[in-house]
């Protein structure tokens, strides 16, 4: 697997999403739409409580790949971790959801190792 430059991010990203996306149309009967747009949630210990995530997640702007790389460019060099998940699916459209865990919320010993 290739490393994730701040240059290559999009194209990242839109490889993800083509990978994801493939493999819900092979394991689900849905019809899953190819007009994606994007949301954004940063992955911490307390927000595993799904019914708040889903409240918070509703209340977000859906955005491009373009914009979501921007936002995600600001904070590359926290950038530790990366999930692309299916939020949500409609006839009309698929919202992405990218998850990231930034290196600064990582234990402190581990911290050390990984904040280059």
């Amino acid at each position: 697997m290739k490393k994730v430059t701040k240059k290559n991010l999009e194209l990242n990203l839109k490889e993800a999403t083509s990978t994801l996306l493939e493999m819900a149309h092979h394991s689900c009967w849905n019809r899953i739409s190819n007009n994606i747009y994007y949301i954004i949630s940063e992955i911490k210990q307390d927000n595993w409580n799904r019914i708040a995530r889903k409240k918070e997640n509703e209340k977000k702007e859906l955005k491009s790949l373009e914009k979501i790389t921007a936002e995600l460019k600001v904070i590359y060099e926290n950038l530790y971790d990366l999930n692309l998940y299916i939020y949500k699916s409609e006839k009309k459209k698929t919202i992405i959801e990218i998850q990231y865990y930034q290196k600064s919320s990582l234990e402190s010993e581990f911290y050390e190792t990984v904040k280059k």
